[in-house]
């Protein structure tokens, strides 16, 4: 089952000795469409300070209680170094940030440097563009929370296609535009059109992963 990221903000942070926050943002590098970071506000407990926090560290949601456990003291995510932008990471700010919580947690964590660290606050919404024409934009991302991998983008078609709901694969992207808010896409509205139907709210397991990855041209392998 993958999760749907606009879902999962919102959630609590509950940290090894009380609550932290809530999720505000996620942050996933482009390149690999792996999710990095999770933004959290404090509210009052740190007065209002937006913190970042590496996923490596978080538990399973809880789909129940709404909250995500993470393997980090208050102590320590107070004395996490400062982030500039809530819905932005520079490299060298994440290899601070990165550097810390490895440090903090006894783990050699390495970092590669991303291609391009894009937020979900900043996609949804976002224009896609197939090809050959708008299709519509951007509502959420399927992620993977076992491996914390962007399985999927969530897009409303609006006028085009009858205001259906489509999935597409990330390798169907070819470039994400910041400043014009749109995504160009390597394939046509055609095929997007006939590609696997997708219902809003049913669970995407690997039944439907193989089945789309297949029309897609990807070899899918079962892990």
């Amino acid at each position: 089952m993958f999760w749907n990221a606009s879902a999962i903000k919102g959630y609590h942070i509950a940290a090894t000795d009380g609550e932290v926050g809530h999720v505000a943002d996620i942050l996933f590098d482009e390149g690999s469409w792996t999710v990095r970071w999770l933004i959290v506000h404090t509210g009052s407990w740190l007065n209002q300070r937006a913190v970042c926090l590496p996923v490596w560290a978080l538990a399973q949601p809880d789909p129940e209680a709404h909250d995500l456990a993470v393997t980090l003291t208050r102590r320590q995510i107070e004395s996490s170094p400062e982030i500039d932008d809530d819905a932005r990471l520079s490299l060298e700010r994440e290899a601070i940030i990165s550097a810390y919580y490895a440090t903090v947690l006894s783990c050699p964590v390495g970092i590669e440097p991303p291609h391009h660290l894009v937020s979900l606050s900043v996609l949804k919404d976002a224009t896609v563009e197939t090809t050959d024409g708008e299709i519509g934009h951007v509502e959420s991302l399927l992620v993977d929370t076992r491996t914390w991998t962007v399985k999927y983008l969530v897009v409303h078609t609006g006028q085009w296609w009858a205001d259906k709901k489509v999935l597409l694969l990330p390798g169907t992207v070819d470039r994400i535009d910041d400043v014009r808010s749109s995504i160009d896409l390597n394939v046509s509205r055609e095929k997007v059109r006939g590609s696997p139907d997708y219902v809003a709210g049913e669970t995407v397991d690997g039944a439907f992963d193989e089945q789309f990855q297949i029309y897609y041209g990807v070899k899918w392998m079962r892990k």
